[in-house]
């Protein structure tokens, strides 16, 4: 109604056209500036927030997104006004980025999704709150989600998670020399077991660069002997693992480890939420979940 403040996140791409901003991790501080002065040249990702009067917020977001490319956001005008931009559908896709383990979009098609137009698509969000602890109590993005399909979520066990790459492998005063290997991720299952954390995560290195082939794995590393390790301690194994290296072999990879006793993994890297992208999500979720169902009836038919 007015050129009001907003709480807007863009992406981190500073690239010159919307199309190479597309491919971004989503991962930005947010300015606070008058809608009009939010740079037109940038997308914006959600939630964004805008301050209304009378101490009242508008939280702009999405809800239920499958089969669908997510939603930007821009002002490309000098009025207080939000426009929503969509990623196009990739036409050329080529293995690159992080150490090789994305597929970069080279040239996109000129729609943005293929679908059935008798669907139910993918719900657009305000959530307007009269004060602030209204939003932290807000559940309106798991309302509008679809009901769950699973029958039986007992195997689903969160938790807290010990993440070496937060302290970088930065321990001292140890009779073993620290960095990517079974000595150090001992250390951190024992510190997991006595602080009463339930997992730790393997993040980046424990298998080999550039190959983006989870079944290379580094020599310094012996993952049966972590989770065996893990298990006498009650801490569970979570893998980090590159998009594309998970993608391309998912089958084989999720059943190696899970046989192995694995808890999960840490995808990473996608960098995308056009169609495609949104979709791999989505399959990577049933897939681990079929394979964790597999797994438990076999250890307990």
């Amino acid at each position: 109604s007015s050129d009001h403040m907003a709480f807007a996140p863009y992406v981190n791409s500073k690239k010159a056209t919307f199309e190479e901003q597309f491919m971004n991790s989503f991962e930005q501080p947010y300015v606070h500036e008058p809608i009009t002065k939010l740079n037109s040249k940038r997308l914006m990702i959600l939630p964004l927030l805008v301050e209304l009067d009378g101490g009242k917020k508008l939280c702009i977001t999405e809800a239920d997104l499958e089969d669908y490319p997510g939603m930007f956001l821009n002002n490309s005008t000098d009025k207080p006004v939000l426009k929503p931009i969509f990623a196009s559908y990739p036409k050329v896709k080529k293995q690159g980025g992080h150490n090789n383990l994305q597929m970069l979009v080279e040239e996109r098609e000129d729609y943005i999704a293929k679908t059935s137009g008798t669907r139910a698509f993918p719900w657009r969000v305000f959530i307007v709150s009269e004060n602030d602890k209204q939003l932290a109590d807000c559940d309106m993005v798991y309302r509008l989600a679809s009901p769950c399909r699973l029958q039986d979520v007992s195997w689903v066990k969160p938790g807290k998670v010990a993440w070496d790459w937060w302290n970088d492998w930065n321990i001292y005063d140890v009779d073993f020399r620290a960095g990517i290997n079974t000595e150090t991720y001992k250390y951190y299952i024992d510190f997991a077991a006595e602080h009463g954390i339930e997992y730790v995560i393997l993040d980046e290195g424990w298998s080999v660069n550039m190959a983006a082939d989870l079944m290379q794995v580094i020599p310094e590393i012996d993952i049966p002997e972590l989770v065996n390790y893990g298990k006498s301690k009650n801490v569970g194994i979570i893998l980090w693992a590159g998009y594309y290296a998970f993608e391309r072999d998912m089958e084989r990879v999720v059943k190696h480890y899970a046989d192995m006793g694995v808890k999960g993994f840490k995808v990473d890297f996608m960098d995308r939420d056009d169609q495609r992208m949104v979709d791999f999500l989505h399959r990577a979720a049933c897939f681990l979940f079929l394979r964790q169902q597999y797994y438990e009836w076999r250890l307990d038919p």
